[in-house]
């Protein structure tokens, strides 16, 4: 049976949709089941029902657009690989000029998946919301710093009183957590990342929380609402004295990994770090 793919470009970026065409072409040599995300039937090619069996799905844009369809297709659990056509492309693990290459892999199964943690982040009012970078409480429109308490399996952590506080996963350590001070942390690792957003005191440090817990965060002070933003893409309002459940989700992001990648290279050329091997070393 055909290895299927789902192509999924990015709605508001036209580029992605020739390069969702130039995949289709490519990709046809090697005898895959193409599918493509509903709404873009001038990709031509027929679009996916709902969980139908999908082996890969293809994502094609920038980081942002990784996340927002990693969301919304989590629960059909196949593997995620990204196809660069924005900035920076932390997430992306291929491009169009190397992608034949790359997909003979997945023909292959010459590749491994790993497996990374998602949040669920649990409003007051019982809305829930799946994060794959990050959750972030904001001031909002408080013009002042703010007070949040933070409590580790209804064990009180410390209070906090800055701008914001930032809850992330290993995969969101490299985006808005890193910014504020956070660590980097390894993808597959089984983390939450805390780190403050511009803290009253140098005494509150990042922590590095194992995902079996479970955080509740509070906000104290009586002051305008505050924001909470999931990926930076969902918007909700916390009222003063209420507070959110975080912690890990119940389903994990499957994302390819390509043989010969690496991530710590891919650290070098993003973020700047300088990798070396050994043979480039002196004695």
């Amino acid at each position: 049976m055909k290895k299927s793919l789902c192509l999924v470009p990015t709605r508001y970026k036209a580029s992605t949709v020739e390069i969702a065409r130039e995949l289709v072409t490519m990709l046809k040599q090697l005898d895959f089941a193409i599918f493509v995300e509903e709404g873009f039937a001038e990709v031509g090619v027929p679009s996916i029902v709902p969980f139908q069996k999908i082996d890969y799905f293809v994502l094609i844009g920038g980081d942002g657009s990784f996340v927002a369809s990693a969301r919304k297709y989590l629960a059909w659990q196949a593997p995620f690989i990204g196809v660069s056509a924005g900035h920076l492309n932390f997430l992306a693990d291929t491009s169009i000029s190397l992608a034949l290459l790359d997909f003979k892999q997945l023909l292959e199964n010459n590749v491994l998946v790993e497996e990374r943690e998602v949040l669920e982040c649990s409003m007051p009012n019982g809305e829930k919301f799946l994060a794959i970078n990050d959750i972030v409480l904001h001031r909002g429109l408080n013009p002042g710093i703010i007070e949040l308490t933070a409590f580790s399996n209804n064990e009180f952590i410390c209070d906090y009183l800055c701008d914001g506080l930032i809850l992330s996963t290993p995969t969101g350590s490299t985006a808005y957590s890193l910014s504020a001070g956070g660590p980097i942390v390894y993808p597959e690792a089984r983390t939450i990342t805390m780190a403050s957003i511009c803290p009253q005191s140098l005494a509150y440090r990042p922590i590095v929380l194992p995902s079996s817990i479970e955080l509740e965060i509070q906000y104290i002070t009586n002051q305008k609402p505050i924001q909470i933003s999931i990926d930076g893409q969902i918007n909700r309002e916390l009222a003063p004295m209420e507070r959110i459940l975080v912690k890990a989700a119940g389903v994990k992001m499957k994302m390819v990994k390509l043989k010969n990648h690496s991530y710590w290279v891919k650290l070098s050329q993003k973020l700047g770090l300088k990798v070396k091997s050994r043979a480039d070393q002196p004695g």
